[in-house]
């Protein structure tokens, strides 16, 4: 389910059918004008509805947007794209979240409701915490440690299929040695868990993906790529087939780093997903989570 607002030019449809006051997915003749993820305005009669996900010609929407009135609608009644007050609002929330701070920094649940620190539980947290940030976002503080201790903070997965997007940085005090953070996906029947995550491997930093059967013990380590940044994004997949794990430099154009069948590590798969923390080195570090979101 796609959380970000999309403009788009002019494009616009006739309904296929009529509809009530109430229903939330609707059918028009060519659904190929819209676009198949972000949430769209559109205008049917004098009711704002938001598209949050197209397939073929079928439309989700949200009924009576920006103060509009939900209503029936006859079958060919024209369904275009419109712009409103309530979108720019949305997309300036997207833009600036907080005075001068840069995007993405949008942390929110598959519902497209906002993720706070307090809504994350954790597996093995020790000494490690999770903190609102006043510009957006969420840090992760590591206490330093040895061994193979994994610190989990998770929120439930939703019901697949899903798409996650996530981006983060560490911060000051990373040990660029023996740190590691970033997201993970976990069945928590088993306490099994793929991590996704950069830090340092033989010296290189590099992006990994590991398969732990508990937060306490050793990995089997998958598609080792090096990397030369510590402001990565990341991509999970869960299509109730598989399981994708992807990167990118900017958010829009990904790589396929790895992918294994659902049923190859997990036995039912992913029921949790959340952050990743290891604090190896010698000294206190954090990470900065400025996107988790899903699609």
């Amino acid at each position: 389910m796609a959380r970000y607002e999309r403009l788009i030019n002019d494009a616009a449809s006739p309904l296929n059918g009529a509809i009530n006051d109430t229903v939330t997915s609707i059918t028009v003749d060519d659904g190929s004008v819209f676009p198949s993820e972000g949430d769209v305005r559109l205008q049917i009669d004098t009711e704002t509805v938001i598209m949050t996900h197209r397939t073929t010609n079928t439309l989700t929407v949200v009924r009576g947007a920006d103060g509009s009135t939900a209503a029936s609608h006859s079958d060919n009644a024209e369904v275009r794209t419109v712009a409103s007050a309530g979108q720019w609002d949305k997309v300036l929330d997207d833009l600036w979240a907080g005075a001068s701070v840069r995007p993405p920094h949008i942390v929110q649940n598959e519902d497209g409701s906002d993720l706070v620190a307090a809504d994350f539980s954790w597996v093995n947290q020790g000494t490690a915490s999770l903190s609102d940030t006043a510009y957006g976002g969420l840090t992760m503080n590591i206490p330093a440690d040895s061994g193979t201790d994994q610190r989990l903070a998770y929120i439930s997965a939703p019901t697949a299929p899903w798409v996650f997007i996530g981006h983060f940085m560490f911060g000051l005090g990373y040990d660029t040695t023996s740190d590691w953070g970033s997201f993970m996906i976990r069945e928590s029947a088993s306490s099994k868990f793929y991590s996704c995550r950069f830090g340092p491997f033989g010296g290189t930093n590099s992006l990994l993906i590991q398969a732990f059967t508990s937060p306490t013990s050793g990995a089997t380590n998958y598609s080792l790529l090096p990397m030369s940044e510590n402001r990565i994004w990341y991509k999970i997949e869960d299509d109730n087939t598989d399981l994708t794990f992807s990167h990118s430099w900017d958010g829009v154009n990904w790589h396929e780093v790895f992918s294994h069948a659902r049923g190859t590590f997990f036995t039912t798969g992913p029921d949790q997903i959340g952050l990743i923390g290891n604090g190896g080195g010698g000294s206190d570090w954090h990470i900065h989570i400025s996107s988790f979101h899903f699609e």
